[in-house]
């Protein structure tokens, strides 16, 4: 017996406070627990108190002879059991403690006492068996039970016995993002369990949980394997991401895969119809080429269109999701008459000079004729400048506008014997291709249109005989054809994205034979068209691969001997080293002559030409309008912020956002009110938010 001096403020105000000294007695009767001795493994089934070195520090409150009594004392587990609630541990396991204590709710002291006793008992056994148990094994599917919609799961096994255990079932999605659902509703007494409501054609992984308390989270198991169920109906139709105008002729559309395929994907089917009336477009896109877009070419400016998208499995062709659009407005104005006649720029043997397109006309301007052998040419239409490599290594720029020549590279200043060259006129940069002078290696240059910044870029796979290179920065693709070669790869057609890191290059089209020749690029349309030997004739090739003969109504092709090549106006021209061509339509018969004209000796052979226009070196005009467009008003100021327009698909990855780097796109805000618009900003072009003073504006 001891004496304390409490003050009535350090009590809780539900009991009875007595504001002066009182004796405390030692009034609580201790329970020992029947079996006292630790576990020494889960496998045995009766535990006794759970605890070996625990010092709990209890408080037991309570009332006698209207005197408050405070005891405070420490016990050490392993020993005495703290209460009923000790000795009812395993029911607590079962029930949890609430429900073991739930009797003794009245009484604060045999109440508090339970909760603690019982809680602390079940806390030290899931910590020691959890600690002995560690990761339980994942559950395995029952042979012979899986369908489209369910399967069995089995996770017998050697697992100790324990007082209590019981489980539950976790499944999850194979896809990112996806969180642990349990699907079990009640706790499971067995060790297997029969999963329904499954996706067909879904990969799912499972977990079980061991439940060794009830009022502690269960021990889960490791994931089991990914369990896919069998295909059954058919697909879901794909979702459209985005539809975007990429000329007022052209439409780039992109999709997603169903999000329930029910089997695997065979195809993808598009149909695009005229409205109101037309034939139907339909394109098949076999799944092997891995398909998430596909360009439209040739269409009808300012017309109403239909597209619907669906896909197919082995049980058939699913349910399709249509889009309506319209294309573009014709770019054609009536300064289109104003603009210049194209003119033909041709590399003779030592020489290069321009050509009217009447063929007639004699040669009436040489560029640069320098008494060596001149291997490649190309030019930058904006500025008037004309680019041409010799025999020797030496790399000009010839202005057409002014008597002005300044030399990039000197004969010795590359390390490579240059076989094409070409322009990057949106970014200003300039290509260098050619064989190592110290090997067979092809090279690709990078410089400044100065010749400063040389750098090599990609190597070295571009085959071992180049037929015709161009860098495209429209599409954002390098493009070249190959010969074949006696121990190399496939010869055909190439593409490379120029603004990604340097990979393995696409095939475009394959040529084992060799009979792809030289090649354009239908910037308009988004196409290559390219010149196939073997067939005499001109095949144009989509950016997803679709190949059409564009030439089959020629009367008597010229195509076989065809150096290099140009189009303008849907009119090819071409040399073959001692003649130049020019296609001529006839719209009464639908059908194209060709008309050849012989070079003169002294140019002899002419081993290339190109077609100076500004068409044929266009600046991407945005077809889409901004995204996400969104206006915060304050009193005084409004704040405007949007998202640039969608990527156009089938680009170079990187094309977009280097093209906005350099030659961003530029926006306007206007703002309109009664029918008057007031410009706040205009050629807004390295940000997409601005702040607008609303302070001269009607209330």
């Amino acid at each position: 017996m001891f004496t304390s001096t409490v003050n009535e403020q350090s009590f809780n105000p539900g009991f009875a406070l007595i504001p002066q000294k009182v004796f405390l007695y030692l009034l609580c009767i201790l329970f020992i627990c029947s079996s006292l001795v630790p576990p020494k493994s889960v496998n045995q089934g009766n535990h006794g108190c759970a605890g070996t070195s625990i010092s709990l520090w209890i408080k037991l409150l309570f009332q006698h002879s209207n005197c408050a009594i405070h005891i405070v004392e420490s016990y050490h587990y392993s020993t005495i059991c703290i209460s009923q609630g000790c000795k009812e541990w395993k029911t607590g396991l079962r029930k949890g403690c609430s429900v073991v204590c739930n009797g003794t709710e009245e009484n604060f002291r045999e109440h508090y006492g339970c909760q603690v006793g019982c809680t602390k008992a079940v806390e030290d056994y899931y910590i020691r068996t959890t600690g002995l148990l560690g990761v339980p094994e994942p559950p395995t599917l029952i042979s012979d039970s899986l369908t489209s919609t369910s399967l069995q799961l089995s996770w017998e096994g050697s697992f100790p016995e324990l007082p209590y255990l019981v489980f539950t079932i976790q499944r999850r999605l194979y896809r990112a993002n996806y969180q642990w659902e349990t699907i079990s509703t009640q706790p499971l007494n067995q060790a297997f369990f029969t999963v329904q409501g499954l996706k067909p054609y879904t990969q799912y992984t499972f977990r079980i949980g061991w439940i060794l308390a009830h009022d502690f989270p269960p021990i889960y198991s490791q994931g089991s394997t990914l369990i896919e169920t069998l295909p059954q109906g058919l697909p879901n139709p794909p979702e459209i991401t985005s539809i975007q105008p990429i000329s007022n002729s052209s439409v780039a559309v992109t999709w997603i895969p169903p999000s329930q395929p029910n089997g695997k994907l065979i195809a993808y089917k598009l149909k695009l119809q005229k409205r109101p009336q037309g034939h139907d477009i339909v394109k098949d896109i076999p799944m092997k080429l891995n398909p998430r877009g596909y360009t439209f070419s040739g269409l009808s400016p300012n017309t109403n269109y239909s597209l619907s998208i669906s896909a197919r499995n082995m049980e058939g062709e699913g349910e399709a999701r249509s889009i309506d659009f319209v294309t573009p407005q014709s770019s054609l104005s009536s300064e289109a008459t104003k603009r210049p006649e194209p003119q033909l720029l041709i590399q003779g043997i030592q020489d290069v000079y321009i050509q009217q397109t009447d063929l007639l006309v004699e040669p009436d301007v040489i560029v640069y004729a320098p008494g060596q052998n001149i291997s490649a040419i190309t030019a930058h239409f904006k500025y008037k400048w004309v680019y041409i490599a010799t025999s020797n290594g030496q790399v000009m720029r010839k202005s057409l506008e002014k008597n002005q020549s300044l030399e990039i590279f000197s004969s010795d200043g590359l390390d490579i014997v240059i076989s094409f060259m070409s322009v990057d006129w949106l970014h200003n940069k300039l290509y260098l291709v050619g064989k190592m002078k110290s090997s067979s290696q092809w090279l690709i240059k990078i410089c400044e249109l100065n010749g400063q910044g040389l750098n090599t870029t990609i190597f070295p796979y571009l085959g071992a005989h180049l037929v015709d290179f161009i860098a495209d920065p429209f599409t954002g693709y390098f493009y070249w054809v190959t010969r074949p070669t006696l121990g190399k790869n496939q010869s055909g057609l190439f593409k490379m994205d120029m603004f990604a890191k340097p990979t393995e290059p696409s095939l475009v089209l394959g040529s084992n034979n060799g009979e792809l020749g030289p090649f354009t690029v239908d910037f308009e349309n988004y196409r290559i068209l390219i010149v196939d030997k073997g067939k005499n004739t001109v095949l144009s090739v989509s950016l997803n691969g679709d190949v059409a003969n564009i030439r089959r109504n020629t009367q008597s092709p010229q195509f076989g001997e065809a150096l290099s090549i140009g189009m303008y106006n849907g009119i090819f021209y071409w040399t073959t080293g001692k003649t130049i061509v020019i296609e001529e339509y006839n719209s009464a018969q639908d059908s194209f002559y060709q008309n050849s004209y012989d070079v003169p000796k002294n140019h002899q052979p002419c081993s290339r030409l190109m077609i100076l226009h500004p068409d044929l070196q266009p600046v991407p005009v945005p077809m889409a309008p901004p995204l996400q467009p969104e206006v915060i008003m304050g009193t005084r100021q409004a704040r405007v912020s949007w998202r640039p327009p969608a990527v156009i698909a089938g680009l170079g990855c990187k094309n977009v956002k280097r093209r906005n780097s350099l030659s961003p796109y530029k926006y306007e805000v206007q703002n309109h009110h009664n029918d008057e618009v007031n410009n706040f900003y205009k050629m807004i072009t390295f940000w997409t938010r601005v702040i607008l003073d609303l302070s001269r504006l009607p209330q």
